[in-house]
């Protein structure tokens, strides 16, 4: 509650500018006795209460200004931005120091492309 598409934008730039070695971005879950929670209760925000819904890319919630939907492609489209950027490929080749870090890598990036982050569009 509160963010809204722009919010959701200045977040992922936030962490573009920092240019840390990782990020991992995700959905916010509530959890019953925080204050994230009785505020989804209170407005009606929460989609499910099944937990198995719950995982740090489904959306479970939407706002009047952000979908379950929207939220999800962005944290999607946040781990793309961030790590398929040319010069963060770059950094890190630059400081791969072994063949065995090459391949670390490369399952990385492999794992990355087959997953829902990396190949859904």
């Amino acid at each position: 509650e509160g963010d809204t598409e722009a919010t959701v934008e200045e977040s992922i730039q936030f962490a573009l500018e920092l240019n840390p070695d990782t990020v991992s971005f995700s959905v916010a879950q509530p959890y019953p006795g925080t204050k994230l929670w009785d505020r989804m209760i209170e407005n009606d925000y929460l989609l499910t209460r099944d937990w198995r819904d719950y995982s740090a890319h489904k959306g479970i919630w939407e706002t009047p200004d952000l979908s379950a939907e929207y939220v999800e492609e962005q944290v999607i489209r946040a781990h793309r931005r961030f790590y398929l950027r040319p010069s963060y490929i770059a950094r890190r080749f630059w400081r791969m120091r072994s063949a065995s870090d090459f391949r670390f890598a490369a399952r990385i990036g492999w794992d990355f492309a087959r997953s829902r982050v990396g190949y859904r569009s």
